[in-house]
């Protein structure tokens, strides 16, 4: 919801000709992306990923590798999350093994060049990239412009919107705090650990 509601208003603030808005929504939108390519880049190289490439991974490489290189971390994005879908109703719905399952995520990390193990340390990396640089400064900005300290003239943009967007980023930071939270907590570490 948080996603559909930012783009909601990206393109809102595009159409209506509000520039500082739209660079300020759309560097907060895609920074966790553009972390993940700065630490792709040194994960790629260490494990020298690119020396030996076949298959998709040819195709995925090339697409890292161009300046289309934060699309691959989208296409991850939206692999997760039909992944996830997918995972829940093998195991839910058709009660399949988790164990094959998992091998099957394995093998989908493999083909996007990682591990299953990189894979989930990507993951865990955006989750705390996208509280820290996408949704806490989103929120900012838009509780100023909810309280009037940065006026939106002539713009579609209304007072709901901004609402339903600060109240799903919101949601999506507890979401995303408590899962950080059982995570550290697992592992015996501290939050900020």
């Amino acid at each position: 919801l948080d996603f559909v509601t930012d783009f909601r208003l990206l393109y809102k603030a595009q159409n209506d000709g509000a520039l500082l808005l739209t660079v300020t929504l759309f560097i907060s939108v895609f920074s966790p992306y553009v972390l993940s390519y700065s630490s792709g880049i040194k994960l790629f190289t260490f494990r020298k990923t690119f020396e030996h490439l076949h298959g998709l991974q040819m195709l995925w490489m090339m697409l890292y590798l161009l300046p289309t290189g934060f699309l691959y971390f989208l296409a991850i994005d939206a692999i997760d999350i039909l992944l996830t879908v997918y995972k829940w109703l093998l195991y839910h719905v058709l009660c399949k093994d988790e164990r094959a399952l998992l091998e099957q995520e394995e093998f989908l990390a493999q083909q996007l060049g990682m591990s299953r193990m990189n894979w989930e340390g990507f993951k865990r990396q955006r989750t705390v990239g996208q509280l820290m640089f996408e949704t806490i400064p989103q929120v900012i900005l838009q509780v100023l412009i909810a309280f009037g300290v940065i006026e939106l003239t002539q713009t579609s943009i209304s007072q709901n919107d901004i609402v339903v967007s600060i109240v799903s980023a919101a949601l999506n930071s507890l979401a995303q705090l408590a899962i950080l939270r059982f995570e550290s907590r697992a592992v015996n570490e501290t939050f900020v650990q």
